[in-house]
């Protein structure tokens, strides 16, 4: 799949995002692509726009569409995309697709925004004199785009918000206090990692060349068919499984090379699990629950760090409640706050809403997240939820032993 932009189209994200930023809203919606491409790439729509019309009149007109009356909002790299913004990136891909271009830029983007005819984005290109035929018989005939200018989006560092931001402020003397929750510093990196297992009929290899950099405060899912390796993985990052071959580095430390004790140590430390069923004791209260990893990390027993997590996941009122005596929801809570109670550097979510209703899944995800922005965690999420997994920062698929980013949403 096309896993590569123009760093001219990455940066329309960006843009589109300091967008629902600046007017309110909650979600990238179609007027805050076109903002964003009118922000980053005017060129292109001055090649494209009939006079007496002007770039600066789609903007205007744009946003004021784009003003939702809501109360204006941090600027987030989980902040979602809305379904016609989901629509039009696909649509993007198409098109680079069909002209047989490597990259997607931001001619395809807006193709892809005069495609989705029924949004406002496109009706007002329209109303300009924009047509789809003669848009894309001119992207037809630009240039390829240099090396140089493409961005991978494996490797384009949640730095280039913050940078794009600050630009835009000294542009437009706004503030640039809206951010990106992800800064650019490493929170574990992944390199050539592989796993084997020794079968009946030979060797089975679950894992290869796995390449991987997870940025502290980012949220990143991991998707792909039961079998294909997202729990192995995430149990290599956890240091409860060995890879095969390859390193997992949490900053400088690599824990394999750690005694048993000591990675023992480093995981109680370092990272916190949230499985798919829960693995709450069913002898202890949801409070003795919650301080069993400090327990057993021989830290004090105070439970005042216990009390403030179980009320900040809204279970303030059930400190003294047995597993059993709770429901699937709030023992899965109980959970995500005993995942939290060591401040871990990073956070593994197994199926974290599996064992879950949709309703039910859907209110824990919205806290997880909530917390994960509160708190700047770094988390990883292996799940078959497409609606969970779309509003992660980062997406990736795990098949074939490797792990691909997707660069559409994920169905």
């Amino acid at each position: 799949m096309f896993e590569r932009y123009t760093e001219k189209a990455k940066r329309v994200i960006f843009f589109a995002r300091f967008q629902v930023s600046k007017l309110g809203g909650h979600e990238i919606d179609t007027e805050h692509l076109l903002l964003g491409l009118l922000q980053e790439d005017a060129g292109l729509l001055k090649q494209l726009v009939k006079p007496p019309f002007t770039t600066e009149a789609i903007q205007l007109q744009t946003r004021e569409a784009a003003r939702r009356g809501d109360e204006p909002r941090s600027t987030s790299v989980d902040l979602p995309l809305s379904h016609d913004s989901k629509l039009i990136l696909t649509f993007a891909v198409e098109e680079a697709e069909r002209l047989r271009h490597r990259h997607i830029g931001t001619e395809h983007l807006l193709l892809g925004i005069l495609r989705q005819e029924g949004c406002y984005a496109s009706r007002v290109l329209r109303e300009h004199g924009l047509t789809l035929d003669a848009t894309l018989d001119a992207c037809s005939k630009m240039p390829r785009v240099h090396k140089e200018q493409v961005a991978y989006l494996s490797g384009f560092p949640p730095e280039a918000l913050r940078q794009a931001l600050q630009q835009l402020g000294e542009q437009t003397d706004q503030p640039t206090t809206a951010f990106a929750s992800a800064s650019s510093e490493k929170a574990v990196e992944i390199s050539g990692l592989t796993k084997r297992f020794e079968g009946v009929s030979g060797p089975l290899d679950i894992l290869q060349g796995i390449d991987l950099t997870i940025y502290k405060g980012e949220m990143v899912a991991i998707v792909g068919q039961s079998g294909s390796g997202k729990s192995t993985l995430l149990h290599i990052v956890g240091t409860i499984d060995r890879p095969t071959g390859g390193s997992v580095r949490f900053g400088d430390q690599d824990p394999f090379v750690l005694s048993l004790d000591e990675l023992a140590k480093f995981r109680r430390r370092s990272i916190g699990f949230v499985f798919q069923f829960h693995n709450l004791l069913p002898e202890f209260t949801a409070l003795e629950n919650v301080m069993m990893p400090r327990l057993i990390s021989g830290h004090n027993s105070d439970e005042k760090l216990g009390v403030e997590l179980l009320e900040l996941v809204g279970l303030g009122n059930r400190l003294g409640h047995r597993p059993g005596e709770l429901s699937g929801g709030e023992q899965q809570r109980v959970a995500i706050a005993r995942a939290l109670v060591n401040n871990p550097l990073l956070i593994l979510a197994d199926e974290p809403t599996g064992a879950l209703d949709n309703q039910t899944g859907e209110v824990v995800f919205q806290l997880f997240q909530k917390i994960q922005r509160e708190k700047n965690l770094t988390s990883i999420l292996a799940t078959h939820n497409a609606r969970i997994a779309n509003r992660c920062n980062r997406l990736f698929r795990l098949e074939n032993s490797r792990l691909h980013e997707i660069s559409q949403p994920y169905v």
